[in-house]
């Protein structure tokens, strides 16, 4: 590209693609690429989706001759990548994506620059693997899941906190990332230990006219006793007043649950004013600090936390913050389509990942 300088660096389920052209850019056009795990053989892609929300979550592959070019921003020079939600700089404006990159895969993006003069430069491959101590299968997420999307004035939804693979990532107390450094993936190696899960604490913010009417905690720790408590309280900033309901949940040796063992850490009912306006969105989500501009106490701050027997914190358990929204109408089966707005922020990664310089790679001939 001109001269350019590229990198790839990778921290767990995140990597930061950025890339440096020598001159300005009139354009650049993107191409993306997979390789099978077991063949090595590449497979070239294109962006589908599935469904009306116009978020790309699938791979096509396809031929040299109906794969796409997708035109970049040519003022961006970076790509957060995840196995979650990911944003693509195009230039007629950025496109969400989901799910689209798997842990254990390995993909390139290809990059052919054009100058403010029209003309074409040398073009160079990026490829990258993100590596976690999970695979995407058995990722440890934490998830809300309201049970409909929609809801009367008066009415109730039910949303449940879902810890999937939580336990049966915990059993495992060595956990290990190896980095591929063939892929350019920086990072060596990340070790955590951990004893037997014995606290999570999940904060729960939801729309402030909205009111907690039933809260169910089900048997989550097989062969321990489950102890179990809630706090419903309103985090006042000068910004905002958010409404908080913070699930606990302690195991300990004791009398067994006679109940079996569920990956549900929590069951909340919310009840909807009679008065609601239609047409508009309750909404609930896990809760961070990052939510508050600012805070008095940090220790009330709605964090999930999650510890061991040692009262340590364990490392790698993910926690969705999506906002998970149910529209509010005079019927159950009027619905309306918006678009995904992702959740996760570029900027505050970018933050964290701090890139070094490396020679981008160049290969010649089909792209």
């Amino acid at each position: 590209m001109y001269g350019s300088s590229g990198n790839v660096e990778s921290e767990g389920r995140y990597g930061l693609i950025d890339w440096i052209p020598s001159e300005p850019l009139g354009a650049l056009n993107v191409r993306f690429y997979r390789y099978d795990p077991e063949t090595g053989q590449r497979e070239r892609l294109a962006l589908v989706y599935n469904d009306e929300d116009g978020v790309y979550d699938t791979w096509v592959a396809t031929d040299a001759t109906h794969q796409p070019w997708y035109p970049w921003d040519p003022d961006d020079y970076d790509f957060l990548v995840s196995n979650g939600e990911v944003t693509f700089n195009f230039a007629g404006g950025d496109e969400e994506g989901k799910g689209l990159f798997k842990l254990g895969t390995t993909y390139a993006m290809y990059l052919l620059p054009v100058d403010t003069l029209g003309n074409w430069g040398g073009g160079g491959y990026l490829t990258f693997k993100l590596d976690e101590r999970y695979s995407d299968d058995d990722e440890p997420v934490v998830e809300l899941i309201p049970d409909k999307a929609t809801v009367t004035p008066g009415g109730t939804f039910t949303v449940t906190v879902k810890a999937q693979n939580v336990k049966e990532y915990v059993a495992d107390e060595y956990m290990e990332i190896v980095a591929d450094h063939e892929h350019s993936i920086s990072g060596g190696h990340d070790v955590s230990f951990n004893s037997a899960l014995t606290y999570i604490q999940i904060p729960v913010v939801y729309s402030k006219d909205l009111s907690v009417s039933k809260v169910e905690m089900p048997n989550f720790m097989p062969k321990k006793m489950d102890l179990c408590a809630t706090n419903d309280y309103q985090a006042v900033t000068p910004d905002a007043t958010f409404n908080v309901l913070t699930i606990y949940r302690g195991f300990v040796d004791g009398a067994v649950e006679s109940e079996q063992a569920t990956d549900v850490l929590a069951k909340i009912t919310f009840e909807v004013p009679s008065d609601y306006p239609t047409g508009t969105y309750v909404s609930a989500q896990i809760g961070y600090e990052g939510m508050f501009a600012y805070y008095p106490d940090y220790s009330e701050l709605p964090n999930s936390i999650f510890r061991d027997s040692d009262d340590r914190p364990i490392d790698g358990i993910v926690t969705d913050l999506s906002p998970q929204s149910v529209l509010v109408a005079t019927s159950t089966n009027e619905t309306l389509i918006v678009k995904h707005v992702s959740a996760k922020s570029k900027s505050i990664l970018k933050k964290v990942i701090t890139p070094k310089r490396v020679p981008l790679k160049t290969e010649r001939g089909e792209r």
